[in-house]
């Protein structure tokens, strides 16, 4: 195994101009990832986090480098932890399976998504201002939050209350059975 390196989420690219000077946050794809206890938002994170997108599309990319590069690193987490996956088809809208979360509205019409991305949030880094919380949901855990995908589902899970988005749209899902079938 190649040594692992260590890189800071701080570190800064030159078209990171719109970062607030204190967004100390870290990122995370990794599945299944536990979030603390606490009010978070569910949903495309663009939508919600418009004053440090730069900043959070910095840290994908670290993120995703520190996955694929030839020598591992791992990244270092500082502050509240966002966690993320990317959908099987990218933009779109995807509707949830499954909510039993307590007092959590799923959004009319299902999960708007522009990004390409499903995350979850710490409600205190949303942009209370100019977020678009119509697009996804605001969940309050008074558990920890074990947060999984896999085979195009996000799963949430929490004491008794679940959410899923299935990320995988049905006319994709009737080809995926129908070529599974011809195997």
């Amino acid at each position: 195994m190649k040594d692992k390196k260590e890189i800071p989420l701080s570190a800064t690219t030159a078209n990171s101009t719109h970062r607030k000077a204190a967004s100390s946050f870290s990122i995370t794809s990794e599945s299944p990832t536990t979030l603390p206890p606490g009010k978070y938002w569910i949903g495309d994170l663009s939508y919600v986090m418009e004053s440090r997108w730069g900043d959070f599309c910095e840290k994908i990319e670290l993120d995703e480098d520190a996955k694929n590069a030839e020598y591992p690193h791992e990244v270092k987490k500082e502050g509240p932890l966002c966690w993320y996956q990317h959908t099987e088809t990218g933009d779109g809208c995807y509707q949830a399976l499954k909510s039993t979360l307590p007092k959590a509205q799923v959004p009319d019409g299902g999960f708007f998504v522009d990004a390409g991305l499903i995350g979850i949030v710490p409600f205190d880094l949303t942009d209370s201002s100019s977020a678009d919380y119509s697009s996804g949901m605001t969940a309050t855990f008074a558990d920890v939050v074990k947060c999984s995908y896999e085979d195009g589902l996000f799963h949430f899970k929490s004491g008794r209350g679940e959410l899923v988005i299935d990320s995988v749209p049905e006319v994709l899902a009737s080809v995926m059975r129908a070529l599974a079938k011809l195997s």
